[in-house]
């Protein structure tokens, strides 16, 4: 289904307004068989939610749940939504049918509908999801644009490894035994580790890059993923603006505390924030209050029970959780900027003086060598 924006008119009146139709041609004669005139009609914006305008259109939640897929870009989701309509069709709960599918759905699937039911509102929940998931997916898009120079670099540098293992420390090597030469520690550190040298290297690249994105495919590994000297803080932004948010819009929507917490808990994408969420929305249920369960939990960022206290004294949680979105919104921009600048830069001063200390430790030799026959 695609979202389509319209002018028509009928009994002398003009109308605009969105829908929704398998294409243009199928948009225009729905218009028609109802009796308009269709003035204009395009397909709407890409960046739009098309879900959003489904759910307000109150089309069937099967359709509202394939534009979602649209929306975020989920292959999975299209997987599951046949099956929850079966489900659903056939007597069984919204509930039972997300229990039904078990991990094969995707988990903010779950945190989505619920909040649905519980508001009332689907399509506002739509827009809310779809809006702070793209600014989550913004936000990745800019590590892999930061990343792409260093990357490139540290294949030129495993490249490099390559070659000095295969051809140049083997050479250099025979030639020290050839004239019995007493080496330096770093020459005989180099021919020592020459062979297991490039995949040293190709493991610590490998290492890297899946501390960085593995924990976003798998669901594990956020908390070393946090850890990271210089981009830690970066991620842990990006998971904290999402988590932020979320919770801001399920308040807003006057969904009791615990069940967005919850609900929100399913959504965040770092689930070792997400799992937090719910042993906080647990802990409110025995009577405490959020600023407290979550200065209990090294998960959460010291800053934000701060401002969660600040809005819960003020009776303006909700506000204090949209002011907590925008600094670690700012917070993430800030840091991605330092990033661009600092990155690069170490990782070309790190090839350049791999090199050079390699090319170093096998020069050296062979200058007294070339000393001592003269």
């Amino acid at each position: 289904m695609k979202s389509f924006d319209y002018q028509a008119r009928r009994d002398g009146q003009t109308f605009g307004d969105r829908m929704m139709a398998e294409s243009q041609q199928a948009a225009r004669e729905q218009l028609e068989a109802e009796g308009y005139e269709v003035l204009s009609l395009a397909q709407a914006d890409t960046r739009d939610s098309t879900s959003v305008a489904a759910a307000e259109h109150r089309l069937p939640m099967e359709v509202v749940l394939e534009t979602l897929a649209d929306d975020v870009g989920d292959r999975r989701l299209k997987l599951v939504v046949s099956r929850i309509s079966a489900d659903v069709a056939r007597g069984a709960s919204l509930d039972q049918a997300l229990d039904n599918l078990g991990d094969r759905a995707p988990r903010y699937l779950s945190g989505v509908l619920r909040a649905a039911t519980s508001s009332g509102d689907f399509a506002e929940v739509c827009n809310n999801f779809v809006r702070i998931r793209r600014s989550a997916d913004d936000a990745w898009a800019a590590v892999w644009r930061v990343l792409i120079y260093p990357l490139i670099l540290l294949l030129a540098l495993t490249g490099l490894t390559f070659l000095f293992a295969i051809v140049v420390i083997p050479a250099f090597a025979d030639i020290f035994n050839e004239f019995d030469l007493e080496l330096p520690g770093i020459t005989e550190s180099l021919v020592w580790a020459g062979p297991i040298l490039p995949w040293l290297t190709v493991f610590a690249v490998l290492l890297w890059l899946g501390v960085i994105f593995v924990p976003r495919v798998t669901g594990f590994g956020f908390q070393l993923q946090s850890a990271l000297p210089a981009m830690g803080s970066l991620f842990t932004s990006i998971s904290h603006e999402q988590f932020s948010l979320t919770l801001a819009s399920f308040l807003k929507m006057r969904i009791p505390l615990p069940l967005a917490l919850s609900y929100a808990g399913d959504i965040v994408e770092n689930r070792s924030l997400g799992r937090a969420a719910y042993r906080a929305a647990e802990t409110i249920r025995g009577g405490s209050t959020l600023s407290d369960a979550m200065a209990r939990s090294r998960h959460f960022d010291r800053a934000l029970p701060v401002l969660v206290k600040w809005g819960e004294d003020r009776s303006a949680l909700a506000d204090s959780l949209l002011l907590a979105g925008e600094m670690y919104q700012d917070r993430r921009e800030q840091r991605m900027c330092l990033l661009s600048r600092i990155i690069p830069t170490v990782a070309l001063v790190w090839v350049a003086s791999s090199a050079t200390a390699a090319a170093s430790a096998l020069l050296i030799p062979m200058l007294k060598l070339i000393e001592g026959l003269s």
